[in-house]
């Protein structure tokens, strides 16, 4: 398999070995989900492709799945970085999901692909998981407090690619990209 290096001007720091190997499984984690033909983006991809043959057409419409509901990678940055107990109780309290939370296929527990990211960050960015866990803990604390029978929720892959993005200090706005670069050879190779 050939790899490719590039450089994204927009992240503003260079990262070291801890980063850069947390990048790489964030990144591998991303690949795998993009092999998955139920995610959004990568059915997308493929019906589009189906019906219109066209390789171009085909990724920008998976592209068009991305930062509503399905990998609201901005938001939950914003989340991460910003949010309090009292703003998720807000969020909540309005009826808005919290960016970053929750997943349609794993209901019960993380996502497994992303056990390998859970466990580096555990063993070396701790500060940065126990913030992650105290927004986990809020957001569920707070959906049980209306709804007592609310399942809890767990942390999504807009949420672990969020902290790495605000770890290599990506420009706002800049996001996506690090989804779309990891899945867009997935999205290529179903097409071929």
């Amino acid at each position: 398999m050939t790899q490719i290096n590039i450089d994204l001007p927009y992240a503003r720091y260079a990262g070291d070995f801890r980063t850069k190997h947390l990048l790489d499984l964030v990144l591998e984690a991303h690949r795998i989900l993009g092999m998955n033909d139920t995610c959004l983006s990568t059915g997308a991809f493929i019906n589009c492709y189906k019906a219109t043959g066209s390789m171009p057409s085909a990724i920008a419409s998976a592209v068009l799945t991305l930062n509503g509901l399905h990998a609201p990678i901005q938001q939950a940055r914003d989340v991460y970085e910003y949010y309090d107990e009292e703003m998720i109780n807000r969020d909540i309290l309005e009826g808005r999901k919290i960016a970053g939370f929750g997943n349609a296929f794993h209901k019960d527990s993380i996502d497994p692909v992303w056990l390998s990211v859970q466990q580096y960050m555990i063993s070396e960015f701790f500060d940065e998981y126990r913030r992650l866990m105290d927004l986990q803990d809020w957001v569920n604390y707070t959906r049980k407090r209306y709804k007592p029978d609310a399942k809890d929720i767990f942390i999504n892959p807009a949420m672990w690619t969020a902290v790495v993005c605000g770890m290599y200090n990506f420009d706002r706005g800049s996001e996506l990209s690090l989804f779309i670069m990891a899945r867009l050879p997935c999205w290529v190779e179903k097409g071929l």
